[in-house]
Order: structure tokens, then C-alpha cells, then sequence
């Protein structure tokens, strides 16, 4: 989304498409979300202007889109740690200890790579604009 405003990114959109798309990924879990119709009227905006914004980020038309931002919806906070447990727990209990084993060692190397990347300027600039920004989008993938 932030590229997409910098104009850094290969899709262009209108102020007013990316002032819909930034609602829009504010709206997760919404029932608005179930029709076009519906979102269009909780964004103030024409459903023909989510058609257009669902075809610019590269869906087929809105029903694609419309089933990306559901999916998101859909899925709860912890899915994938609930996932990692039970398929640990599907091998029975020796299984599950050696799986447990290899969870925490993937996790700490995800945590030592991000160690050996860490640039405390970079932290510490980015810390300050987040900081001293008025708002802040997040969008995270796992």
C-alpha cells in the first residue's frame, strides 16, 4: 500500500481508489465485505470504483478481490500455530516432542537471522518515523 502511494510500485491508482483500497484493508472481518453493494455504500463510493480498483490491483473484477479480502477474514490469528500443533500431535508423543524440537529450533533461527540483519540506524529512523507519523498502516504476510 505504501508503494502503491509512493507511486514505487507498478500499479498506479487515483487518490480516491487508494483512499477506498486503505478503508477497505481496515474493514477485515466486516460483514461490508459480503457484497459489493454493501462495501461500496460503507466507503461512500460507487461500485463501479471497486470494480475499477479490484481490475488495477490485477483481479479478474471484484468477485476475485472480494474472495482474497474474505479468505484474510477468515483466518483466525493463531490458524498457523494451531496448525504446527497438531500436526505435531498427529505422530503421537515421541513424534510430538521431535516436532516441538524442530519448531523451536525454526523459530530461533528466524530469530537469529533477524539478529544478524539488525541495523540500529535503520531501527532507530524507522522507529522515529513511525513514531512521529499521524497514521500508520500495518500489512503483514506470513
Amino acid at each position: 500500500m505504501l508503494r502503491i502511494s509512493r507511486g514505487e510500485s507498478d500499479i498506479t491508482l487515483g487518490p480516491k481508489a487508494r483512499a477506498a483500497l486503505a478503508r477497505i484493508l481496515d474493514l477485515q472481518g466486516n460483514p461490508a465485505l459480503l457484497s459489493i453493494t454493501s462495501l461500496a455504500q460503507a466507503l461512500d463510493v460507487n461500485p463501479s470504483t471497486l470494480t475499477r480498483l479490484a481490475r488495477n490491483l490485477g483481479y479478474s473484477g471484484f468477485g476475485a478481490f472480494q474472495e482474497v479480502l474474505l479468505n484474510a477474514s477468515m483466518v483466525s490469528p493463531g490458524a498457523f500455530y494451531s496448525q504446527q500443533a497438531a500436526k505435531a500431535l498427529e505422530g503421537g508423543e515421541g513424534r510430538a516432542t521431535e516436532a516441538l524440537m524442530h519448531l523451536c529450533r525454526e523459530n530461533q533461527a528466524n530469530i537469529d537471522r533477524f539478529l544478524s540483519m539488525h541495523d540500529d540506524t535503520q531501527f532507530r529512523s524507522a522507529v522515529s518515523l513511525i513514531s512521529g507519523a499521524p497514521r500508520v498502516m500495518v500489512y503483514g504476510i506470513r
